[in-house]
């Protein structure tokens, strides 16, 4: 039974999010086109008379090398976004002269990765399939300008035209042209260390994605982008003295990283127990994935916990400190945890800080502000939620997706329930308060929701708040059951109700 809520709360996810994410992905004003050139199908926009390819589907070419057109319906390629590889085995992606930008930009809002493919190796940046895995060489132009971040996790080989004036490559390894960042270390080089150049003072993001390396020094390094090392082999690394910017970010899902050493009279950062900080140890940075502790005492002094901090931590419970004020993006992300406290004082709990964990209880203090987006997602075994207590005026998009919540209280000043904010959960039953002012799409929608009582008569409900169980097929009638919704006679949600054909009963 859990098994198949599961399944159900995941498909309910991936229907919402297909619908209001996926729809957006592409600018409305730019109208995607599509065309096979050698078995490759290119979907497309174009703009200001150029094309931007957004994605492919290879479906019959098998060829060991692809070379992406120059143009496409006599227009030239000037991007690409993505290249999938669906169940195909290239071994080499060549890309023309006239592509000046490669992956998706920082406007764009993410961070994806130009190939990916359809087995069930997934991360962050796409699929991971037999397509991309074959990939052992990519060949780029000499018109490249553009890369914010490595589109590449999967290559062993990276060749540049030797007339590209703003990338190069050094043993292997790719670069700006005056070596002043390093944009992509090939995850199939198989050194076991590498020390970064002198020259080099960014990292950028995803640089090291997947990479087999296992030591890494970082030199004269002065800035280490989020997710330089995602998902990388690494296990020491050594922190030279110009390194100012940097959060646990950039070593997201390092799960062998085992040893972070720092220069001695470091005036920046500081250790305790292989345990990062800065220097007055205000803020804990970063702890090691490979820690075998169940349980750990953050220092009296933190008053932060950093981005990503205990990614992948095996603790099952951490002691926080009374003056902690902020839990911030990811800080406890994919940790064994099984319970928290959260102190007093703290205000801000980030987006995803405690995203797939084991929690099964959650009550939050008065002090509590701020809820970040998926802060509390994927914790399946969570049951239970009181945020009563808190001054939040906001729930955000996903808070509680994937979650297993049958009881929730919510606080009186609460004003806005975000997207999907409890989409998929087995929640059959909740009341709003009359604060809140807006409920917004598929905040509630699940299989099992009979009643949503809504205090306010003046609160509005986007479409798709709560699945209706009568406006779709019985093939889920195990869960799937009548809808009530109670509120204030003349009120917003009558209307809605009234709109979709649900039951609804007067507020007495």
């Amino acid at each position: 039974m859990k098994t198949k809520k599961r399944i159900i709360a995941l498909m309910l996810s991936a229907t919402a999010l297909f619908t209001s994410v996926f729809s957006v992905s592409i600018p409305a004003q730019a109208a995607t086109k599509s065309k096979t050139i050698n078995g490759i199908e290119y979907y497309y926009v174009v703009q200001n008379n150029e094309v931007i390819i957004k994605d492919t589907y290879v479906e019959s070419n098998n060829s060991k090398t692809i070379t992406i057109p120059s143009k496409i319906s006599g227009k030239s390629v000037v991007a690409v976004e993505r290249f999938s590889c669906w169940g195909q085995k290239p071994k080499t992606l060549v890309f023309p002269n006239s592509v000046k930008r490669l992956g998706k930009t920082k406007k764009a809002g993410f961070y994806g990765s130009i190939m990916y493919s359809d087995t069930n190796d997934f991360t962050a940046f796409g699929w991971i399939g037999d397509g991309a895995k074959s990939l052992e060489t990519v060949k780029l132009g000499k018109g490249l300008i553009t890369m914010e971040y490595n589109p590449f996790p999967f290559v062993k080989n990276i060749v540049i035209d030797k007339g590209n004036k703003n990338f190069k490559v050094k043993n292997g390894v790719l670069y700006t042209k005056d070596l002043k960042e390093l944009v992509a270390y090939p995850s199939k080089k198989t050194a076991k260390s590498f020390t970064v150049p002198k020259t080099v003072k960014t990292i950028r993001r995803n640089a090291f994605v997947l990479s087999k390396v296992k030591t890494v020094n970082l030199n004269k390094v002065k800035e280490l982008k989020p997710d330089a090392f995602y998902c990388s082999s690494v296990s020491k690394v050594k922190i030279g003295a110009a390194l100012q910017t940097f959060t646990g970010e950039a070593f997201t899902n390092c799960k062998s990283l085992k040893t972070i050493s720092i220069p001695k009279n470091s005036k920046r950062y500081s250790l305790k127990n292989g345990v990062l900080f800065n220097k007055k140890k205000t803020r804990l940075i970063l702890y090691p994935a490979t820690k075998t502790a169940k349980t750990y005492t953050v220092p009296k002094t933190v008053t932060t916990i950093g981005k990503n901090a205990f990614n992948n931590a095996k603790i099952t419970k951490a002691n926080l400190p009374s003056k902690l004020k902020k839990i911030d993006n990811g800080a406890f992300s994919r940790a064994a945890l099984t319970e928290i406290k959260v102190p007093s004082k703290v205000t801000t709990i980030g987006a995803r800080a405690y995203e797939d964990t084991r929690i099964n209880k959650l009550s939050l203090p008065k002090s509590v502000t701020s809820l970040g987006y998926e802060s509390f997602r994927y914790n399946w075994d969570l049951t239970s939620v009181d945020l009563s207590k808190t001054s939040l005026k906001a729930i955000k998009k996903r808070t509680f997706d994937g979650t297993s919540v049958k009881s929730v209280k919510l606080p009186n000043k609460l004003e806005t329930i975000g997207e999907e904010a409890f989409i998929g959960t087995p929640l059959k039953k909740i009341t709003i308060p009359s604060s809140v002012k807006t409920i917004k799409s598929y905040a509630f929608f699940n299989y099992t929701m009979t009643n949503l009582t809504i205090k306010g008569k003046s609160t509005a409900l986007s479409e798709s708040v709560i699945y209706v169980p009568h406006k779709y097929n019985d093939e889920f009638d195990e869960y799937g059951y009548e809808v009530t919704i109670t509120a204030p006679k003349g009120s917003k949600a009558q209307t809605y109700a009234k709109k979709n054909n649900i039951k609804f009963v007067a507020l007495s």
